[in-house]
């Protein structure tokens, strides 16, 4: 089963079934490791497609 598990899991993560950008609003103030600070009411958007198809984090 963990064969299907790993399959299930990297197949979830090449076709994702979010959307591919997410929008949030900051709550309260957050340190990015040291790059910058994110005040609150600030709007982030991450991009789904591009942190899944990072080969920093996942390889080649």
């Amino acid at each position: 089963m963990k064969y299907l598990d790993w399959f299930i899991r990297e197949t979830l993560r090449m076709y994702p079934i979010t959307p591919i950008v997410i929008n949030r609003e900051c709550s309260e103030e957050i340190n990015v490791q040291g790059l910058c600070c994110i005040s609150p009411g600030t709007k982030v958007t991450l991009d789904m497609y591009s942190l899944h198809y990072d080969n920093d984090l996942w390889g080649d």
